[in-house]
C-alpha cells in the first residue's frame, strides 16, 4: 500500500461545499446525503488515501463508493462505527458530550477576529479564499487569524485541563467520531459545519497528524503583529514554532536504518544535531548570507515543524524529502529569513537555497502633513529588490521572498522584531492614500521615520490647496434618530459617523463631474447629497449637512437548478454590478456591502439544499446576477433584474459542459510529462478608479503522463482557462467551437542564464536576449510561487539590476546571443551564448 503524506485538516474542509453538492446529486434524500458526507470525512480523517491522486479525487471516489453500497450494509456500517466511537471514548457518554460543550464554550470565549475566523473555517466549511472574500481581508491575514485562533484555543484547553496530554486524550475520540449529536449543536453547526473537524484541527496542531498526498506549493505566510506577549512570536515575526508540542510533526531527520532500529521520538538535541540531518534519500540545501557565503551552525527546518537541523561546513545540510510541498526556513533566532525554499518532492532540484540576514529590530513612526493620511493601520513592509538575487551564482527559482510586514498604531508607530537587517532593502509604508520608504539600517533602529506622501491620483481627486473643504455633518435614520457608525463617502474618501452620528470628510470644491456625498448603513437605503454649483462650476458646500437614510434595503431571491433540472445546492452567486464608493486598507467598499452589514469584499451567497438563494442589501435599481457550479466552474449570468424580485430562476444548460477534455502539453522538443494542469474561471470582477478587482476559482490539478497527455471531466464550454503550475505565465483559453479531445498547450523550453557586466557598461543602458534571427525574447525570473516577466534588463533600475550581475534568468532555449544597448537603444556589444542543462554564465 502506498504511504500517504501529511495534511492539515484545512485541506479537507476546502472541499466541503463541493462534497455536499455531489452527495445530494447521488442521493436525493437530504439526511442520507448528509450521512454520506459525514462518513466520507470519517474515512479521510481516520485512514487517508491508500493511493495517489488529488484530495478531491479521493474524496469523490470514497463518497461514490459509499453511495452505491447496499442500504443494509450501510446501516450495519453506521452502527459499527458508532460502536467504535463509543469504545474509543471509553464508554463515557458524559465525557464525550462534556468535551463537546467545553470546545464550543472555548470558541465562544475567543476574542474577535479569531472567533469569527474559526467559525467560518471549521463550522461553515469555507476555505481561506472565501473567508478572505467575505471579510474583505487578505488570504494571508485569514490564515494568520486561524493559526492564532487555534493557538489560543489550545492554550485555553491547556489551562482548563491542566496540561495538553489531558485534553488530547479527551479530544481524540471527538475528532474521530463517526456520528455527532447535531441536536445539541448550535444552529451555525448544523447549517454547514462539522465540529469534529475543528477538534481535528486542534489535535493535529498538538502533535497528532493526518495524511494526504498533495502537490500544491505552500505559500510563505504574511507576518502578523504580536497580540499576546506570552504566546506570539512578536510583531512582524514569522509565525514559527514557539512550543514544540504544539506543531504538526514531520519525519525525524534520521536515516531509514535509524528509524527501523528505534521507535522512540528523537529528543530536541538529537533532532537538531548535524549528524541527524544526513539521509540517504532526501534534499540537499545550503544556507547563505546576503553576500552569498555559506553559513555553518545555523538552525533550519520546515515551517510549522518542530524538528530542526544545523547547517554544516559552507552552510550545507540535508533533510529527508517531505511527502508534500513544504517551506524551508531559518529557525535560528540570530538570523531572519530573506529567501525561503519551497521544497517540492515532485520538482527536480539538485540544491535548495535559503538566504538569511542578521535579525534586527526595526521600529519608528510614519509621518505626514496631510489631514487625511496616514491614519492608523498603515502597512509597513520590507521590500527586497529583485536585483538582490543577482548576488548569488545559483538558481533561485524555488526561493520565494519572505514577506515581513506589520501595521501602524493610532500614533503611526510600528515595530518589526527579528526582521532581516538587509541594507539593500527598503522599509515601505503604504495604504490607499499614499506611500513612503526609507533604506533599512543594517544594524536595525528604533527611531526610523518614514515620510508619507499622498498618491498622485488622490491629490487629483481632492484637488489642490484652496480647492478642498472639510465638510462636517451628521447622519440620521429615516425616523429621525441618530445613526452612529454609518459609512460616509465623498470622491473616493471614506469615513464613519462617530458615537454622536457626526462626521468630517475632505471634499473638493471643484470637480468636472461633481462630487456626491453618500451615507449608508445596514438595512437602509443610502442618503445622498450633491451641493449646487456657482457659475464657474465650483460646488457650494454648506457649513453643515444632515444626511437622512432612506427606506429599507431590498433583496433579490430565487432558485438555482442544475443541468439535470433539479435544485442545485452550493452554487455560488454574486452581483455583477456593485456600486463602488471607495477603497480601504483591505479592499474596495460598495454600497451593497454596507447595506447588507457585510465587511469589505464581494457580495456573495450560496444556494441551499433546495436551490434557494437570497442576495440582500440592495439599492432600488436593477442588477445583473451570476451563478457558478463549483464542481465544474460553469457560470450562468442573468439580468437585469429589479431589486425586490423573489422568483428569479437560474438554470444551468444541459449542453453547457464537455463530458471530457483531452489534451497534450508540448514544447518545441516534444511532449512534456509530469506537469500540473489546472483549470480556473473568473467568478467576480469589479472595475474601479485605477483598479481591477477579481476572484478566480480553481479546481484540483491533473498531471500529464509521459507523452504529455492529460484529461479533464465535465469542463464548461466557455469561461474556463487552463494553466500550468510550472509555467504561471502560460494560460490556454478553451474555444467553444474547438475539438475538446485535441487540445494542445504549448509551453516554452527554458534554460537558466546569468549575465555579468564589465565596468564600462553604460549606466542607463539595457540588456536584451536574442534568438538566431535577432528577435528580442521574453524571459522570466521565478521567485518561488510568483513569476516576473521581462523583455529587457534596465540597468538604471536598481530594483532590477545592481552589483554588476543579473539574477538567474529563465530564458527560452532558442536564445543564441545577449546584447548590451545604451540609453538610446543602440547596440554596444553582443555575445553569443550556448545554453545547457546547468546554469550558464556570460560576461558582456
Amino acid at each position: 500500500m502506498k504511504p500517504s503524506a501529511p495534511i492539515h485538516p484545512e485541506s479537507l474542509l476546502q472541499h466541503g461545499p463541493r462534497l455536499r453538492a455531489l452527495a445530494r446529486r447521488l442521493v436525493r434524500d437530504d439526511h442520507a446525503a448528509d450521512d454520506l458526507v459525514q462518513e466520507t470525512w470519517v474515512r479521510a480523517v481516520e485512514r487517508g488515501p491508500a493511493s495517489g491522486g488529488t484530495p478531491w479525487q479521493w474524496l469523490a471516489r470514497v463518497l461514490r463508493n459509499l453511495a452505491f453500497q447496499d442500504h443494509r450494509l450501510d446501516a450495519r456500517r453506521v452502527e459499527r462505527e458508532r460502536a467504535v466511537a463509543r469504545s474509543e471514548s471509553g464508554g463515557d457518554e458524559r465525557q464525550r458530550f462534556g468535551m463537546h460543550r467545553e470546545l464550543v464554550e472555548a470558541i465562544e470565549r475567543l476574542e474577535e477576529p479569531y472567533r469569527q475566523a474559526i467559525l467560518l473555517r471549521y463550522f461553515d466549511a469555507l476555505p481561506p479564499r472565501k473567508i478572505s472574500a467575505r471579510l474583505g481581508v487578505p488570504v494571508k491575514t485569514v490564515k494568520t487569524r486561524l493559526n492564532r485562533g487555534l493557538a489560543l484555543l489550545r492554550a485555553a484547553l491547556d489551562r482548563e485541563y491542566g496540561g495538553r496530554e489531558q485534553w488530547l486524550a479527551a479530544m481524540l475520540p471527538l475528532a474521530r467520531m463517526g456520528a455527532w449529536p447535531w441536536n445539541l449543536a448550535a444552529p451555525a453547526l448544523t447549517a454547514g459545519g462539522t465540529l469534529k473537524l475543528a477538534a481535528a484541527a486542534l489535535v493535529a496542531g498538538a502533535g497528532v497528524y493526518w495524511v494526504w498526498p498533495t502537490s500544491v506549493p505552500a505559500p510563505v505566510r504574511e507576518l502578523a503583529a504580536r497580540t499576546d506577549e506570552s504566546s506570539s512570536p512578536g510583531p512582524g515575526r514569522l509565525e514559527l514554532l514557539a512550543d514544540a508540542s504544539s506543531a504538526a510533526r514531520v519525519p525525524s531527520a534520521t536515516t531509514p536504518a535509524e528509524k527501523a532500529s528505534s521507535s522512540r521520538t528523537a529528543t530536541p538535541a538529537e533532532a537538531t544535531s548535524p549528524g541527524a540531518a544526513r539521509s540517504t534519500a532526501g534534499i540537499h540545501a545550503r544556507v547563505l548570507d546576503p553576500d552569498g557565503a555559506g553559513l555553518p551552525g545555523v538552525l533550519v527546518g520546515f515551517e510549522g515543524a518542530s524538528e530542526m537541523v544545523r547547517s554544516g561546513a559552507e552552510g550545507v545540510f540535508d533533510l529527508p524529502s517531505p511527502d508534500s510541498t513544504r517551506t524551508l526556513l531559518c529557525r535560528d533566532e540570530r538570523f531572519a529569513t530573506v529567501l525561503a525554499a519551497d521544497v517540492d518532492p515532485g520538482y527536480p532540484s539538485s540544491e535548495y537555497i535559503v538566504v538569511v540576514a542578521p535579525a534586527v529590530t526595526l521600529a519608528g513612526v510614519v509621518l505626514s502633513d496631510g489631514p487625511e493620511f496616514p491614519g492608523p493601520n498603515v502597512r509597513v513592509a520590507i521590500a527586497v529588490p529583485l536585483s538582490f538575487r543577482g548576488r548569488f551564482r545559483a538558481v533561485l527559482d524555488r526561493s520565494p521572498t519572505v514577506v515581513w510586514s506589520t501595521r501602524t498604531d493610532e500614533q503611526g508607530r510600528f515595530v518589526l522584531e527579528g526582521a532581516p537587517g538587509l541594507a539593500c532593502a527598503r522599509l515601505e509604508a503604504s495604504d490607499q492614500f499614499g506611500n513612503g520608504s526609507v533604506p533599512i539600517p543594517a544594524g536595525g533602529s528604533t527611531t526610523i521615520e518614514i515620510a508619507f506622501e499622498p498618491n498622485s491620483h488622490l491629490s487629483a481627486r481632492v484637488g489642490r490647496a484652496g480647492q478642498t473643504v472639510q465638510q462636517i455633518g451628521e447622519v440620521r435614520h429615516a425616523g429621525g434618530s441618530l445613526a452612529p457608525g454609518a459609512l460616509v463617502a465623498a470622491g473616493g474618501l471614506i469615513t464613519r459617523s462617530n458615537e454622536q452620528a457626526l462626521f468630517e470628510v475632505t471634499v473638493p470644491t471643484s470637480s468636472a463631474s461633481g462630487t456626491e456625498l453618500v451615507a449608508v448603513a445596514r438595512g437602509e437605503q443610502p442618503a445622498r447629497f450633491t451641493p449646487p454649483r456657482e457659475t464657474d462650476g465650483t460646488q457650494l458646500w454648506p457649513n453643515f449637512v444632515t444626511l437622512v437614510l432612506g427606506p429599507p434595503a431590498r433583496s433579490i431571491a430565487g432558485t438555482v437548478r442544475g443541468s439535470d433540472g433539479e435544485p442545485l445546492e452550493a452554487a455560488q452567486l454574486w452581483l455583477e454590478d456593485l456600486s463602488y464608493v471607495g477603497a480601504q486598507q483591505h479592499g474596495f467598499v460598495t454600497l451593497e456591502q454596507q447595506m447588507a452589514g457585510a465587511p469589505e469584499g464581494w457580495r456573495m451567497t450560496w444556494s441551499g439544499p433546495d436551490g434557494r438563494f437570497e442576495l440582500h442589501g440592495l439599492l432600488e435599481r436593477e442588477y445583473r446576477l451570476a451563478a457558478m457550479d463549483l464542481p465544474t466552474l460553469q457560470v450562468v449570468r442573468v439580468g437585469p433584474i429589479a431589486a425586490g424580485t423573489d422568483d428569479v430562476q437560474i438554470d444551468f444548460p444541459a449542453d453547457g459542459l464537455w463530458a471530457r477534455v483531452r489534451g497534450r502539453v508540448v514544447d518545441r522538443h516534444g511532449p512534456r510529462g509530469g506537469l500540473s494542469v489546472g483549470r480556473a474561471a473568473l467568478s467576480c470582477q469589479l472595475q474601479s478608479e485605477g483598479s481591477t478587482w477579481g476572484i478566480q476559482e480553481w479546481l484540483p490539478e491533473v498531471t500529464t503522463d509521459e507523452l504529455g497527455y492529460f484529461e479533464l471531466l465535465r469542463v464548461p464550454r466557455e469561461g474556463v482557462i487552463l494553466s500550468l503550475r510550472e509555467f504561471p505565465n502560460v494560460q490556454r483559453a478553451l474555444d467553444p467551437d474547438e475539438d475538446p479531445l485535441e487540445v494542445v498547450i504549448e509551453v516554452p523550453s527554458l534554460a537558466h542564464l546569468q549575465i555579468e557586466l564589465g565596468p564600462d557598461a553604460p549606466a542607463h543602458g539595457s540588456i536584451v536576449i536574442l534568438d538566431a534571427e535577432g528577435t528580442a525574447l521574453t524571459f522570466y525570473v521565478l521567485e518561488g510561487g510568483s513569476v516576473s516577466t521581462r523583455y529587457q534588463v534596465d540597468l538604471a533600475n536598481e530594483n532590477e539590476f545592481s552589483g554588476g550581475r543579473t539574477p538567474a534568468l529563465n530564458v527560452p532555449d532558442t536564445a543564441s546571443a545577449v546584447a548590451l544597448r545604451d540609453e538610446h537603444g543602440i547596440e554596444v556589444r553582443r555575445v553569443s551564448v550556448v545554453l545547457g542543462e546547468e546554469l550558464t554564465s556570460v560576461r558582456l
